[in-house]
């Protein structure tokens, strides 16, 4: 039964706490309404869920006549521990006789935006669902603003792949114009695309801006390994002169031994000699180097900087095996369009054996976590007599990753792979979509999801029901009992879960009557049901508020001793302290 959220604390201590008057000393008669919370005689605190204005605060700062420092005042009330409350304030009466209590103490406060579905995009590299759900929280939170590591980091990404992008059309203008919107990307912590830029200006014939793109990475990239990568970018588009000006600075500065070598082939490059016995121990001693990052990497050892030394040098080498393992490495961390790029990237490089099958195999795989099921079958089609796993997808097994991703409670990729318009399971999962929706409480999405699904059902009877159901309860939870009671009643759903729903639709009633005030409708509700389904929490706590209201205060104080034996929470402590003094016709 999904679950009831029951008016805050504050708003129930409100409601409930108005006793007969005959119970309490007529001085106290002051307190009950429904804006104060009745403690102890001549001690009120305001419960009305409006936020102080500025005037407001000024004016209470004024009768205080000083600053006192209500924190722990706050913290009792943020525990709702009203007996603390209690005497707080009269300790800080003591201390301060023209004090007087803030009147936001129990005030609601502001829910926290759930921000897990941006990120859970970012980590999949889908922008565009970054900026989908960006909208969204936009719309339901207004004032909210995205959090600025995430904006940086999308801003980021989406000018790393400008850059590469007018970079491959041979557009040098283009990246020149991003670097001059944009100089905080085109420094070595984007050093790609100062690389690209360099690269720009010199295809562009501007070889002087070139240069100094070039001596400016020199100047400020803090590792010697980003400093050679750099002169090797410039041997590529050589200006002689200032070329030798940039490998003479470098000398001057610290290098390990293998970075040594490592320069030490750049200015064999540069001055274009060198003997190939050097040559050929300079390369052994390289893929050693590498063969022992890779083996780092396999076993998840590897840290960013190493990763980024493995990129380059697959990259600069094109060694298909390194871009295979990044892959690989990027696939297990869920990043599924990185894993694609390199994947490919190895496949273009012509590998040979199995580093071939094991690109090939996780291209596959990553296209299935992306929803391109067709170009999945193809590209395992050309590749299965070299990779007897990927037999398996043209046999119609491993195809639906939405259904093995929902059940290892991987939702991001499951709204991913059924994003509508995405794929082909896109255009079968609007059930499965929606019931990860409605695991991440986003009922609105769920309920839009399940009607696609309805569509998508057709005359399949069970598929109908599972739709039907779902959109039901996401209706239900949404608040809008009786359009989820329509749903049950146009559809077949099966009688178990049609009691369910039922059982959630009365809930929602007897919350709505409960918030009446009409508690005796409400007990009714509530014991309806208890026939229906297994108790609710919440729905027992408005139980025994209600038993409270309507002078039942024996049970009353039953129900809640129950409840705080059970849950042990502060809210069934306080009624069961309520209900007992009632009981026993006294206030403590």
């Amino acid at each position: 039964m999904s679950s009831l959220a029951p008016r805050t604390a504050s708003a129930l201590a409100a409601l409930l706490l108005a006793a007969a008057p005959a119970v309490f000393p007529a001085s106290a008669e002051a307190q009950l309404d429904n804006r104060y919370r009745a403690m102890r005689q001549g001690v009120t605190v305001d419960l009305t869920v409006e936020r102080a204005g500025p005037a407001d605060g000024a004016l209470q700062g004024q009768e205080a006549g000083a600053d006192v420092d209500v924190s722990l005042l706050r913290a009792y009330a943020t525990r709702f521990d009203y007996q603390r409350v209690d005497d707080e304030i009269r300790r800080l009466k003591a201390l301060h006789p023209g004090w007087s209590p803030p009147t936001d103490l129990f005030a609601p406060k502001a829910a926290a935006v759930d921000e897990r579905g941006l990120w859970a995009s970012w980590e999949r590299g889908d922008l565009a669902a970054v900026d989908r759900e960006t909208a969204i929280l936009r719309s339901l939170n207004p004032g909210w603003t995205p959090p600025a590591r995430l904006t940086e980091l999308v801003d980021a990404r989406r000018t790393r792949d400008a850059v590469a992008a007018a970079s491959g059309a041979g557009d040098w203008g283009a990246i020149v114009e991003l670097a001059a919107g944009k100089p905080e990307l085109f420094t070595c912590r984007h050093v790609e695309n100062l690389w690209d830029l360099a690269e720009a200006q010199f295809k562009a014939g501007d070889a002087k801006a070139a240069y100094v793109t070039y001596g400016g990475a020199l100047a400020t990239c803090p590792t010697a390994d980003l400093r050679l990568s750099t002169l090797q970018k410039a041997l590529a588009n050589r200006d002689t002169a200032a070329l030798k000006a940039l490998i003479e600075q470098e000398a001057e500065l610290p290098k390990s031994a293998e970075q040594q070598v490592r320069f030490a082939a750049i200015q064999k490059d540069f001055g274009g000699a060198g003997n190939a016995g050097g040559a050929g121990a300079r390369t052994a001693a390289a893929q050693d180097r590498l063969g022992e990052a890779l083996g780092r990497l396999a076993k998840g050892r590897s840290d960013a900087a190493e990763l980024d030394w493995i990129g380059r040098t697959a990259r600069d080498r094109r060694d298909a095996r390194a871009a295979q393992a990044i892959g690989w490495h990027h696939f297990n961390a869920k990043r599924w369009d990185e894993a694609g790029t390199w994947f490919k990237t190895a496949l273009d490089w012509k590998p040979s054996g199995k580093d071939g099958a094991k690109a090939a195999e996780g291209l596959v795989y990553t296209y299935q976590k992306l929803g391109r099921a067709e170009e999945a079958r193809t590209l395992a089609a050309a590749w299965a007599g070299k990779a007897p796993k990927l037999k398996q997808v043209l046999e119609g097994g491993g195809v639906s990753g939405a259904a093995a991703a929902f059940k290892a409670g991987d939702y991001a990729t499951v709204l991913s792979l059924t994003e509508p318009g995405r794929g082909p399971e896109a255009a079968t999962g609007q059930s499965l979509r929606g019931w990860t929706l409605m695991k991440l409480d986003r009922h609105a999405e769920a309920a839009r999801a399940f009607e696609a699904a309805l569509k998508q059902a057709g005359s399949d009877p069970a598929r109908a029901s599972d739709a039907a159901q779902g959109l039901a309860l996401a209706k239900n939870a949404q608040g809008l009992s009786r359009e989820a009671r329509a749903v049950v009643e146009a559809h077949a759903v099966a009688p178990e879960k049609s009691a369910r729903i039922e059982a959630g639709i009365v809930s929602q009633d007897a919350l709505a009557a409960f918030n009446r005030g009409q508690y005796g409708e409400t007990l009714r509700l509530v014991a309806q049901v208890k026939r229906l389904a297994p108790e609710d929490r919440s729905l027992a706590m408005i139980e025994a508020w209600s038993l409270y209201k309507s002078n039942r205060f024996a049970e009353a104080e039953t129900a809640f001793r129950r409840l705080a034996d059970v849950y042990g929470s502060a809210e069934a402590k306080e009624g069961l302290r309520l209900a007992t003094a009632q009981v026993n016709r006294r206030w403590d």
